[in-house]
């Protein structure tokens, strides 16, 4: 196995199971929204059945299930593409982890379903069988499959950005000066997009305090500007970094609008003491602007990644100049 050419159907592929894992992010958020997680006592099927009347919250509950079996198999498929194709061997565990992660996801999910609904679970997982205790752990378990879900869709989005013609044409990476700075402030951008997730899926499990999740979107907006400025002083001849860059520049914008929509609107119901926000009289069109809001973070998130690894292979230090000037205070010797 050591045909190191582009595929372009695997490429393809990875970008298919890419934007699959995306809508599954974001059908997720709208049972979320839509308050709809509990509207499925068992599983893995729903009420006994692989399609039942898809009605009320079942139809955001058991759709998103149904786009994570589609997932699934996205997943299997995608591993043995590479495993039979592709000759990196990091590249192919990449696949083997994705997969791997699908599987945890789906069980998280059902666990987090389980734990309140089924005594036994409860039992098994909890040690008790206390209502408080299950309610706390069904947040836990709800933030952690949110979590994994964002690790999964960078996977993926990884996987698609190496295997394109691009990345296996380039030998050489372009020498820029400042280099080393451009890497760090990616890895800063991404870890702080990933941070902010977490925050963000505390934020809509808890219905809690807003105030962490906005302060650190004043510091991710920093850092994103600052990233910006640093590939366009250091590799604005990369473009491989500048278009990622501007896309999170201009998203970062979009997401800005998005937040304090929903910022506003989720305010908006709990002075209301309602259970869901209300955007002129339809409780669906402010849940979308809500998991719109959670869809373009999702989306940052995988593009800050991606660059962290178009960071290493794009662009290297410049050499030092060598200083030529002759040496001051040395004596000759024959």
């Amino acid at each position: 196995m050591n045909d190191l050419t582009y595929k372009p159907g695997l490429h393809r592929f990875a970008w298919v199971v890419t934007v699959a894992m995306w809508v599954m992010i974001v059908a997720g958020g709208m049972v979320t929204s839509m308050g709809a997680g509990d509207s499925v006592p068992d599983w893995p099927l729903s009420y006994d059945s692989v399609l039942p009347p898809m009605v009320g919250g079942v139809l955001y509950e058991h759709g998103h299930r149904m786009i994570g079996w589609a997932l699934g198999l996205l997943a299997i498929t995608l591993a043995g593409w590479l495993w039979t194709r592709e000759p990196r061997k990091w590249v192919r565990t990449l696949g083997y982890v994705a997969l791997a992660a699908v599987c945890f996801q789906g069980v998280l999910g059902g666990i987090r379903v389980l734990v309140v609904s089924n005594d036994s679970v409860r039992e098994a997982v909890l040690g008790s069988d206390s209502a408080t205790e299950a309610a706390v752990a069904r947040t836990v378990f709800a933030i952690l499959h949110t979590t994994v879900g964002q690790a999964i869709l960078c996977l993926a989005a990884v996987i698609a950005t190496v295997t394109a013609r691009r990345w296996l044409k380039t030998s050489e990476p372009v020498a820029c000066r400042g280099a080393d700075k451009v890497r760090r402030w990616c890895i800063v951008v991404a870890a702080a997009l990933f941070i902010q997730v977490i925050l963000g899926a505390v934020r809509r499990q808890t219905e809690g305090t807003i105030a962490m999740h906005l302060t650190w979107a004043f510091v991710v907006t920093a850092f994103i500007i600052a990233l910006y400025v640093r590939v366009l002083l250091s590799a604005a001849s990369v473009r491989e970094l500048t278009r990622p860059a501007t896309w999170l520049v201009l998203a970062l914008a979009v997401q800005m609008m998005l937040g304090f929509a929903s910022w506003g609107l989720t305010n908006a119901a709990i002075a209301g003491t309602v259970h869901m926000p209300e955007l002129g009289g339809s409780v669906l069109l402010a849940s979308v602007i809500r998991t719109a809001h959670l869809g373009v973070g999702a989306a940052m998130l995988a593009i800050g990644v991606t660059m962290v690894v178009r960071s290493y292979k794009y662009v290297s230090a410049a050499p030092a100049i060598a200083d030529e000037r002759p040496a001051v205070g040395r004596t000759a010797t024959a």
